[in-house]
């Protein structure tokens, strides 16, 4: 009965120390054709331990015992987990995401939508449950503290106050300051903002800078803050 005790302890023995052994992991990112990813990131979770893959895919990542559990992500693709278990050679496939997910578009003039990537100039973008997801009175509160650099100051203390809109803080001391305001395609005063209810807007961009004024005209200097209604186009 000894016997049998001493072997059963000896065989957890020497399984908990295959486990707690370390070793080099490697192996291929490659896509659903088959195609390497190039410099995929390849990750330990919960441990502050990742490298990237060469050109063609490859990777390898010391130090990984047989209870890690591996993270491989790429630009573009849904990441996925494996378990080391006893392997020390893992080639994965990274899937896709969505082409809708690659491709957000910002609106600029007209209605035109172009990628953020294709403008000449910085940009900012909230969508609809952003703007609503707490409780507020009208658009321009709405949008208070939720793009970086915007300001949104009420002008006096009145039932119905004016706003005040700047992006960047203020470009002159005399002229105007203020954010051109355009809702469907048509500049508009940023008081109307106050008469459009938030949970009708789909999204609102910031264009920021002088840039903008090449689609709006000098208006447009200190940026325009352009408002898609969800009935607009």
């Amino acid at each position: 009965m000894k016997k049998i005790e001493g072997l059963i302890v000896l065989c957890i023995f020497a399984i908990s120390t295959a486990f707690a052994q370390n070793k080099t992991v490697s192996g291929t990112v490659a896509d659903e054709n088959g195609k390497s990813i190039p410099f995929a990131t390849v990750s330990v979770k919960g441990k502050n331990t990742a490298v990237a893959a060469d050109g063609d895919g490859k990777f390898y990542i010391s130090n990984i015992s047989a209870v890690d559990v591996l993270m491989f992500s790429a630009v573009g693709y849904t990441p996925i987990s494996v378990n080391v278990g006893s392997q020390n050679i893992i080639n994965v496939v990274l899937v896709a995401k969505a082409v809708s997910q690659l491709n957000e578009v910002v609106v600029t003039a007209l209605g035109i939508k172009r990628q953020p990537r294709e403008i000449g100039y910085s940009t900012a973008k909230i969508k609809s449950e952003e703007l609503t997801q707490a409780k507020i009175i009208d658009i321009a509160t709405g949008l208070s503290a939720k793009i970086a650099g915007l300001q949104v100051n009420l002008v006096n203390n009145s039932i119905n106050p004016d706003v005040r809109i700047v992006s960047r803080g203020n470009h002159s001391l005399q002229g105007n300051n203020q954010v051109l305001v355009v809702i469907d395609g048509i500049p508009v005063s940023s008081q109307f903002l106050k008469s459009i209810n938030p949970n009708d807007v789909e999204n609102i961009t910031l264009l920021k800078g002088p840039g903008a004024s090449a689609l709006y005209g000098i208006e447009a200097a200190n940026g325009v803050l352009v408002v898609t209604t969800k009935k607009g186009t």
